[in-house]
């Protein structure tokens, strides 16, 4: 089941910047109790909101929305609020695969968003970036947890048409390795 499914059945909310957040924690061993009420602390220090176009979906779930300058300060102060930790965090505009691939390698945790131009209208997402391949004539990929799915995903960032792209990386939050 994908964490999408269980915040859901849990909370009857989702957005995927906290989703997104909700894994990093769940990867560094810095859960606050339940998942739902890791969920819900991580939705409220980011300052999520009910995106009124999208909310409710078809089974009644709040659909919230999370303003990429939110991500790292909500982090932030979810660490220090829950578990009296203090981390901090860089963002990063239009962020490259290099930049990103570097941040996988240092080890640091990091989450992607990025808009896509979808029948005229930007629709985004905001996923955590888990490592990278390079295939040679195939492109760059990043392999990525996308919240809606409980198995990794590969973004291609060579054919990827981005109107916008947004990287928060964190300095103090553990990067457990297999």
């Amino acid at each position: 089941m994908s964490f999408k499914h269980s915040v859901e059945k849990d909370t009857h909310r989702y957005a995927c910047a906290v989703v997104a957040l909700l894994n990093i924690c769940a990867q560094s061993g810095t859960m606050h109790g339940t998942l739902a009420t890791t969920f819900n602390n991580l939705w409220t220090k980011t300052n999520t909101v009910e995106d009124p176009e999208t909310s409710p979906d078809k089974n009644g779930n709040i659909l919230g929305t999370t303003t990429n300058g939110n991500i790292g300060i909500g982090m932030k102060n979810y660490m220090k609020t829950y578990l009296n930790k203090d981390i901090s965090y860089t963002q990063n505009s239009n962020p490259s695969f290099e930049v990103i691939r570097v941040t996988v390698n240092a080890p640091r945790q990091q989450t992607f968003s990025y808009g896509l131009n979808v029948g005229g209208d930007r629709h985004g997402h905001t996923i955590t970036v888990d490592g990278y391949r390079i295939i040679t004539n195939e492109g760059h990929y990043l392999q990525v947890a996308n919240g809606w799915d409980s198995y990794t995903k590969y973004l291609n960032m060579d054919t990827t048409s981005f109107m916008d792209k947004y990287q928060t990386t964190f300095i103090g939050v553990p990067v457990y390795l297999d």
